[in-house]
């Protein structure tokens, strides 16, 4: 009896430690790609607007504050 408790316990926490290895590489691949959409507009809207690097240089910093307001309104609609 005890030995198939321990074999349980035993397959549980391999089973555990599977999906949460898993789990880190799915955030690792959504942060990556996370990045990369965010390279991509910054790179398209800075086209776009014909942005010289000096004027690109004031508009992203402003363009980041408003994005994290609007995201953290988002977040306080969900809640």
């Amino acid at each position: 009896m005890n030995n198939y408790k321990f074999d349980t316990m035993k397959r549980g926490v391999i089973v555990l430690l599977t999906l949460l290895m898993f789990t880190g590489i799915r955030l690792t691949a959504q942060n990556q790609n996370l990045e990369k959409l965010n390279a991509f507009k910054i790179g398209f809207f800075t086209k776009k607007l014909n942005l010289t690097s000096q004027e690109a240089e004031k508009f992203w910093p402003v363009y980041n504050e408003y994005q994290k307001q609007k995201d953290m309104i988002q977040q306080d609609k969900r809640s």
